[in-house]
């Protein structure tokens, strides 16, 4: 439970921390006990509960009842992306920054003094980020370091290749074009005015909501990154998305990236070799498939990986999404460059 002498802190906060949280009994007091320790306290926290049908709304309720920075708001089942927007209809006037943090996760307890801390140091920042690494479902590490390295690596991509991009450099739109390095969302901290200015959730994204909405604040401004885990990204059985789901999410925040008439000219460069450098990395992972297929005479899938290498080599040849290399399936019309200057 909270320490009773962090409780007088919750008026007039400068955070506000946002938890969506569905059938997540086994984990959310955990987490929430993370946010109510963190060293920097003026803070409110308001958990979104997505419908539960266990004891999740009983658990936050009982811990809110001890902090007054906490409430709840409980809502009919609709998915992550409008029980996050919810959130952002509750966030008090005068919060300045925002963060989205998952009900299974939890906080080192110096994570908020440091984002806050770096996104107050320069103003030019849409926000700031740190690093997670995995624990289990019982709380133990896994793989220790593996994730946060992971975090740590930035591309830019030129020519349709990747290229790391230096070590202490901020996170860009060029390296959230290509992937995204920037999760869970709870090692992330927006400046208010920057997620005013961009909206809310895209809702009608199958998954990868997180990277569109980091994707759209970039082209705003940069996110420092803090080399220091703060988070404990908790991974078990039930709690990831399945490859394909995440595949094609990908290819749409990736398709959405590259047309937004948002984009300056520069972004849509950015955008397009992020969009080369990824089929050129499809095409050859099919071409030693091929390879594979073919050594070994498995003609039915050679036919099918010679498929994959003509689909992925054509995306890279015309650099943007087109009904030619079957790039539909989302709510957004195909585009080309922007015809804005600057």
């Amino acid at each position: 439970m909270p320490n009773g002498r962090l409780h007088d802190s919750g008026s007039d906060p400068t955070v506000a921390v946002i938890v969506p949280t569905y059938n997540s009994a086994r984990f959310v007091e955990q987490a929430l006990h993370s946010i109510a320790t963190q060293t920097f306290t003026r803070l409110c926290c308001t958990v979104v509960d997505d419908g539960s049908t266990d004891g999740t709304v009983d658990v936050v309720r009982t811990f809110a009842d001890t902090d007054g920075r906490f409430n709840l708001l409980c809502r009919d089942h609709a998915g992550v992306s409008p029980t996050r927007n919810a959130g952002i209809d509750a966030i008090p006037d005068s919060a300045r920054y925002v963060c989205f943090f998952d009900s299974d996760d939890v906080w080192a307890p110096q994570a908020l003094t440091l984002l806050v801390e770096a996104v107050e140091a320069d103003p030019g920042l849409v926000g700031a980020h740190g690093l997670a690494d995995r624990i289990d479902a019982d709380g133990s590490p896994l793989d220790p370091g593996t994730f946060a390295d992971n975090g740590r690596r930035r591309f830019l991509c030129a020519g349709g290749r990747a290229v790391p991009s230096p070590a202490g450099s901020p996170t860009t739109f060029d390296n959230l074009a290509f992937t995204c390095n920037m999760f869970p969302m709870g090692l992330v901290l927006i400046r208010r005015a920057a997620l005013d200015r961009v909206g809310r959730f895209d809702a009608d994204l199958p998954a990868c909501e997180d990277w569109d909405l980091l994707i759209r604040l970039a082209r705003h401004g940069d996110f420092c990154l803090i080399n220091e885990v703060m988070v404990g990204y908790r991974t078990y059985e039930g709690s990831l998305t399945s490859t394909a789901v995440m595949r094609d999410a990908h290819r749409v925040v990736r398709r959405k990236t590259l047309i937004s008439p948002e984009n300056s000219p520069a972004q849509w460069r950015a955008a397009r070799d992020a969009w080369r450098a990824v089929e050129r990395a499809h095409a050859r992972t099919h071409w030693d498939v091929l390879g594979r297929a073919v050594g070994e005479r498995q003609w039915h899938d050679s036919g099918a990986a010679a498929a994959r290498v003509l689909l992925a080599s054509t995306r890279f040849a015309i650099g943007r999404p087109s009904a030619l290399t079957l790039d539909r399936g989302t709510h957004l019309p195909v585009t080309g460059a922007p015809t804005t200057t600057g």
